[in-house]
């Protein structure tokens, strides 16, 4: 079985309620994305629990010299359930998990939110189709209309078809994965 790692990519605009159009990032007025995720980012140092869902991840950000671009990591796990962990050539048993043991996997990811434009970026890394960018989505977006009543955060995936980059549209297609049954 192969390791298939991903990034994907995320177009984030803020709104306002009343007229769903997006908005100047703009740190005079203090409605600035940027301000608001880094922010946010360092108050999510520490593990948040999902619950019922029984996952949990925290960011652990790194430093940068990009400007107005945050980065790090997600780590990212699930506990809830035992098993057992054998080394796969003799079959002993290495390591009795316990249902209050997280398996945990650094997934990266990036902001960059630039000043005076109505859109910024956001990359989030899956592997083997573990990905938190639901939770940590949801928890963004969340907050911000906590913190700015009347507008709304919004994260739109980004498709490939939608680049401009040439090395990209250019580039034959090697291989297709369909992740969902119920599309054409």
């Amino acid at each position: 079985m192969s390791f298939a790692i991903g990034l994907r990519f995320y177009r984030v605009a803020v709104v306002k309620n009343s007229d769903k159009k997006s908005v100047e990032f703009d740190s005079t007025t203090g409605l600035d994305p940027y301000d608001f995720v880094t922010r946010f980012i360092d108050e999510k140092s520490s593990p948040v629990d999902e619950g019922e869902n029984q996952r949990t991840w925290f960011f652990d950000r790194k430093p940068t010299n990009s400007i107005r671009s945050v980065h790090g990591l997600i780590n990212y796990g699930t506990h809830g359930f035992e098993s057992t962990l054998k080394n796969v050539i003799t079959k002993k048993e290495n390591y009795k998990r316990q249902a209050t043991d997280l398996e945990e996997i650094p997934l990266y990811f990036q902001f960059w939110l630039p000043s005076n434009e109505h859109f910024g970026f956001a990359a989030f890394q899956s592997f083997q189709g573990r990905s938190c960018v639901g939770f940590v989505t949801k928890a963004i977006t969340e907050s911000f209309q906590r913190r700015y009543p009347g507008f709304r955060m919004l994260f739109s995936k980004l498709m490939p078809n939608e680049a401009t980059m040439a090395a990209l549209g250019d580039a034959p297609v090697k291989q297709i994965t369909l992740i969902r049954s119920s599309k054409p």
